[in-house]
């Protein structure tokens, strides 16, 4: 979770200070390796009309509703079609030198980058 915030609030704190709008589909994108649903308001104000329907829409419909327009728009949208990333080292930077971030654990540096990381820290050229 840690991830998520660092990444969403600098982003929006990057676009605001080069005045460039935010990208839906990059929070769509942040939203969904989080796994936080973004749901429309319209669709919560729709148990007022229908008081019956309310747990449904608040435990069924509105979760799966947010969480397709994560997958459509963060993941095939965003991230196959345009190329954004789910988070970026300078928000969220991990430990570069045994390439293993510690929220997830994977493997997100090559093996040479390893060698050539740790070889600048030892201080060797």
């Amino acid at each position: 979770m840690h991830r998520f915030f660092l990444n969403t609030q600098l982003y929006r704190s990057d676009c605001t200070t080069q005045n460039i709008p935010r990208s839906l589909l990059q929070v769509l994108l942040f939203n969904h390796y989080a796994d936080i649903a973004l749901v429309p308001t319209w669709l919560l104000t729709i148990h007022r009309h229908f008081p019956l329907l309310r747990s449904l829409i608040e435990r069924l419909i509105a979760p799966a509703l947010g969480r397709t327009m994560n997958v459509l728009g963060g993941v095939v949208l965003g991230k196959w079609l345009f190329g954004l990333q789910a988070s970026y080292a300078e928000y969220y930077p991990y430990d570069q030198v045994n390439g293993k971030d510690p929220e997830i654990g994977a493997n997100d540096v090559d093996a040479k980058t390893k060698v050539d990381l740790k070889t600048k820290q030892e201080g060797n050229p």
